[in-house]
Formats: C-alpha cells, sequence, structure tokens
C-alpha cells in the first residue's frame, strides 16, 4: 500500500522491482481526491500483467530511461569516487515524469566531473538543477 496524503492505493507489487522490470514506482496526484500509481518499467508488459488487475486506470506504466542494473553501476561508480570527487549526498529521486535518476550533491565541480557530465545523455540533466555548469556542453 502507498499512501500520499489521505488518498491510498492498496496494490502489491511482487517481485518487480527486485527483478527491476520496475524501475521507479511514484505516486502522483493529479487532484484532491485522484491518485495514480506512475511506473517507470524495464518491461512494461510485466508491470501491466502484475499491476493493472489491482490498479485500473489508477496506473500509469512508461518505458524506463534505464534499466535498475545501469542505475546500480552507476550508484556503486559514484560511492568509489565519493571521496575523490567531495560527493556529499547521494540518493535516488523520482522526476516529475516518474523516471528514476540518481542525485549527486558537490561541495566542488572537478573538472574530471565536468569531462563526465558533458558525455550524459540530455536528459541526464534535471532542469530544476540547472544546465551543466559553464563550460561543458550538452551533447
Amino acid at each position: 500500500m502507498i499512501r500520499h496524503g489521505h488518498i491510498e492505493l492498496d496494490y502489491d507489487p511482487g517481485n518487480l522491482p527486485d527483478t527491476g522490470a520496475a524501475v521507479a514506482i511514484t505516486l502522483f496526484r493529479p487532484g484532491d481526491n485522484q491518485a495514480v500509481l506512475v511506473v517507470a518499467a524495464a518491461d512494461p508488459a510485466a508491470v501491466e500483467a502484475r499491476l493493472r488487475p489491482q490498479l485500473g486506470k489508477s496506473l500509469c506504466v512508461a518505458p524506463s530511461c534505464w534499466t535498475k542494473n545501469q542505475l546500480d553501476d552507476i550508484r556503486r561508480h559514484l560511492r568509489e569516487k565519493s571521496k575523490q570527487w567531495n560527493l556529499y549526498q547521494l540518493g535516488p529521486i523520482h522526476a516529475d515524469d516518474g523516471q528514476a535518476h540518481l542525485a549527486a550533491r558537490l561541495l566542488r565541480f572537478l573538472p574530471e566531473i565536468a569531462a563526465r557530465a558533458a558525455a550524459l545523455p540530455p536528459a541526464s540533466w534535471n532542469s530544476s538543477h540547472g544546465s551543466p555548469p559553464s563550460g561543458t556542453a550538452r551533447p
């Protein structure tokens, strides 16, 4: 079950998150008495089969931009570099479109990080956090 204020959605995702079929599960509240579960899915068919019978119209399934393994690899890499790159915060976030992202906060933006950031696809930059730092360009 997931709750947002006084709205609840009762559902059982089974092993969808563990297998990576469901990469991100986010509850959106488009209106006062409405709730929609948005799932960014690596395997939309598996998510539909499991959750549509439980949630009906309260489910929105979108293809995930990344797989669970890709996000896990990036998280692992950032943890390994956390001291070298002066990362003081790292964690998952879900964007306004329901997609999974990793957020990393830096003490200082180093040239090595700028080079890596410049190689990322445009969707990797969350507009609420701005564009890549000066001197880097989106591909």
